[in-house]
């Protein structure tokens, strides 16, 4: 549990991905949704790229990962820390 955490993770993604959105669940904490947005502006900020953000119940947000590319398992234990990630192009 805990490894690799989240943000960890995110951190890593961050140098391979062109994000344009980033859907979480509704019901995550007021704390955790600060740190994805903060992490999504930092994120937005080094690749003078916007990203929207997009806050979906967690049922709906439990549907949506049917239509994934890619899933990656960290060990966060943290309630409705999940993200899904949709990717753009650098150009």
């Amino acid at each position: 549990p805990g490894m690799p955490g989240l943000f960890d993770v995110l951190d890593a993604l961050s140098q391979e991905l062109v994000v344009e959105r980033a859907i979480f669940a509704s019901e995550a904490s007021p704390e955790l949704v600060t740190q994805f947005e903060v992490k999504l502006a930092h994120w937005a900020a080094e690749t003078g790229k916007p990203i929207e953000d997009v806050q979906t119940s967690h049922e709906a947000f439990k549907a949506r990962t049917s239509k994934a590319r890619a899933v990656i398992r960290t060990g966060e234990c943290t309630p409705y820390a999940n993200i899904i990630l949709v990717s753009g192009v650098p150009f």
